[in-house]
């Protein structure tokens, strides 16, 4: 058989739609290959930013739990030494002789201060009664 004009040319189109359609799979590829790796890449910030979210709220909540509890350390110390402040100025106001640095009511608030700070509730009550005779067997 022999090749026409037409055959020839026919082939250079085949040869052309080839290399076109070769072409345009290798720029779908690419394009491809560059989306999948942007969405990668947006996945990684994405759970990079809920980490730093995260961390952030962390910080926050030990910044809240730190606060509440020096605030009331806080509360819980002037409570303590605001009574004694009262009984020392009160003693401050009587008179002090030469030879005597405190007056009797001087020391015991100073005493009862003491205590207090050591963790002494007061006075003691009343002797603990015996216990019940146990029964014989």
């Amino acid at each position: 058989m022999e090749e026409g004009p037409h055959d020839s040319w026919c082939c250079a189109v085949s040869i052309f739609a080839k290399l076109v359609l070769l072409l345009a799979c290798l720029v779908a590829g690419f394009t491809a290959g560059v989306k999948w790796h942007a969405g990668q890449d947006a996945i990684k910030e994405q759970a990079r930013q809920v980490n730093q979210r995260a961390e952030e709220r962390l910080r926050r909540q030990n910044a809240n739990t730190a606060a509440v509890a020096f605030e009331g350390d806080r509360v819980r110390i002037e409570k303590e030494f605001v009574p004694i402040t009262q009984e020392v100025e009160r003693v401050v106001e009587k008179p002090v002789y030469r030879n005597v640095c405190l007056d009797p009511d001087g020391v015991s608030a100073l005493n009862a201060a003491v205590a207090r700070a050591n963790g002494d509730p007061g006075q003691p009550g009343g002797a603990v009664p015996e216990p019940a005779a146990s029964p014989k067997r």
